[in-house]
């Protein structure tokens, strides 16, 4: 607690690594920053799309704007109350102020970014929150950690109630998948998310946390031992994987009629598989708590079908909870399938 004022340390009580004293919270982030706030703050900027992501699932009325405008289709799954009213078009940068003016604009009492905690955006964050002197935290946006942030950054935004809520949902739903499918017979998989095939997801890339979780295989590997970048189709036909994760569906459109990817036996075995996109993508894009819908439908299609059933329950549960939607007839397969 070195560094905080004298009078805060009269009337502290602790809630994990938060500090409530009697008018502020004393917060800190992942990157070993401690940052004194209003309590609590009540207009968040997102400093990314991962954090985007988790506020809208934790505390969606205290935006102050998204920085991506959700699609049409997107649009469908996110409750009109929730909808966003205003598009930011470009945060701030690290070394560059001529977008403070309009960020400021818009009031905020927090910009929290959630994903890498690195020196780069350390920096970056050191170097906005001295500009524009509003308080910016970063968390570990690990999938692992999800329940962790929620209680961390729950009474930072006023939601402790509904954050121990997502906080439970979250660790029941790791506990359950963990090493899943350590023993399917579909283990070995590779990932990629170009539309030719040849960008793998690596196992040190936060995309790759979902199959390392559920106990699968990466062929591909660390991205320190590739020999080349792009990797080569022979790469791949030498892996022979069992099954095939396309981020990018395009290539799940194309490997069924490319003479060279036919080779493959997961191919031909139509093991290859693109995850659902609305309202966000469930896999890596961005690779925040959306992820969670990811790990279950990873677990989903290397099942068994008799096991479909309880697979979509844990869907809708998180759908419902997580994403403020409850699914009508006919939605989650239309998902599913998608449409």
């Amino acid at each position: 607690m070195a560094g905080l004022p004298v009078w805060s340390l009269l009337c502290l009580c602790l809630i994990g690594n938060i500090a409530v004293a009697a008018d502020a919270l004393i917060a800190r982030d992942d990157a070993g920053r401690t940052r004194e706030l209003s309590a609590p703050a009540m207009r968040i900027a997102a400093a990314g799309g991962p954090a985007e992501v988790l506020l809208y699932t934790l505390a969606p009325t205290r935006l102050v704007g998204w920085n991506r405008e959700p699609s049409p289709a997107a649009r469908r799954f996110i409750p009109e109350a929730l909808q966003p009213r205003v598009i930011i078009r470009k945060l701030p940068e690290g070394r560059d102020p001529s977008r403070d003016a309009d960020f400021l604009a818009l009031a905020p009492d927090l910009i929290l970014d959630y994903g890498t905690v690195d020196p780069d955006y350390i920096e970056r964050a050191d170097a906005i929150e001295a500009r524009l002197h509003v308080p910016y935290l970063l968390f570990d946006g690990a999938l692992g950690r999800i329940p962790d942030a929620y209680r961390r950054i729950g009474p930072l935004v006023g939601e402790e109630a509904r954050s121990t809520q997502l906080a439970a949902l979250a660790q029941r739903i790791l506990e359950k998948y963990r090493n899943l499918l350590a023993r399917s017979p579909s283990r070995r998989a590779y990932v990629t998310d170009s539309a030719d095939g040849l960008s793998p997801i690596f196992t040190d890339m936060p995309a790759a946390e979902i199959f390392a979780w559920l106990g699968l295989e990466n062929v591909a590997g660390r991205l320190d031992d590739a020999k080349t970048l792009p990797i080569t189709f022979a790469q791949v036909r030498q892996w022979q994987p069992d099954v095939i994760f396309a981020l990018n569906p395009v290539l799940r459109a194309q490997a069924g009629s490319d003479t060279s990817w036919q080779g493959l036996k997961a191919v031909r075995d139509g093991k290859v598989f693109s995850a659902p996109g609305l309202p966000h993508d469930w896999i890596a894009r961005p690779p925040s708590v959306n992820r969670l819908l990811g790990l279950v439908w990873v677990a989903m299609v290397l099942s068994p079908a008799d096991q479909r059933p309880g697979f979509e329950q844990d869907l809708r549960e998180l759908f419902g909870t997580l994403l403020h939607r409850e699914l009508g007839s006919g939605e989650l397969e239309a998902l599913l399938a998608g449409r």
